[in-house]
């Protein structure tokens, strides 16, 4: 924890994931939200491609538990799909994760 609260003073946005599946995920999310009152920055949540996309039902009931409403939406960028192309950590033999990567991206600003 400590590490990880230190580099908080260093920024002045902080980009969370909403924790969907991935455990680093869920435990980075978790531990810096029980302590975002205490930092002046402006903290965002996003979602996590590819995991929104693959679990649905676990995203929504993010989505409702955290009270988040009227994302803003980022395009999927032009060049998106070379750059997912690209990216060879967790994509599968068979790529079939790249469709659940080239979709557009949310971010709530929450503080």
């Amino acid at each position: 924890d400590a590490f990880v609260l230190s580099i908080l003073d260093s920024f002045d946005e902080v980009y969370l994931p909403i924790g969907i599946h991935h455990p680093d995920h869920v435990l980075l999310h978790n531990r810096i939200m029980n302590f975002i009152d205490d930092y002046d920055s402006y903290f965002y949540l996003y979602t996590e491609h590819p995991y929104k996309m693959m679990f649905p039902e676990t995203y929504a009931r993010r989505v409702a538990e955290l009270k988040l409403f009227s994302p803003n939406v980022i395009p999927l960028s032009e060049n998106r799909d070379f750059y997912v192309s690209k990216y060879k950590y967790q994509i599968g033999k068979n790529r079939e994760v790249i469709p659940f990567l080239l979709v557009d991206e949310e971010i709530w600003r929450i503080r």
